[in-house]
């Protein structure tokens, strides 16, 4: 039985730091690696971001949709005061989507086009 360090916010934190750690080392070990890592374009931080905002607005448009269907009932509990903890929940959710990009994108499927097996890499 093994602990589930997501469920209290020191373990998401911790999780967080993690992620944002393994970031950070795959970047310094595999920076020189083409397959894993492509060189960095001149507006990488630009493109990112971007994507960012079209996903997020991609999620609003589709919320907004299924609330004019009436398929949700929406209550706005949000108060001012909470902004803090909506930049960082989109803080964190970028690391984490990066590092699984990365991850998924970069080292395996990198590795399995390296080796050739095209197939695996697509599925």
């Amino acid at each position: 039985m093994g602990i589930d360090v997501t469920s209290s916010y020191s373990g998401m934190l911790i999780s967080l730091v993690g992620e944002f750690i393994g970031i950070f080392a795959m970047y310094i070990y595999y920076r020189n690696t083409s397959y894993v890592l492509p060189p960095l374009k001149k507006n990488t931080l630009q493109h990112y971001l971007l994507d960012f905002s079209f996903g997020s607005l991609t999620f609003v448009f589709i919320w907004t949709i299924i609330y004019a269907l009436g398929r949700y009932y929406i209550e706005v509990t949000f108060h001012l005061i909470n902004i803090l903890w909506l930049l960082a929940f989109l803080l964190g959710f970028a690391i984490q989507s990066f590092f699984e990009e990365l991850l998924c994108r970069g080292l395996i499927m990198g590795y399995w086009l390296k080796d050739g097996k095209v197939i695996s890499a697509f599925f």
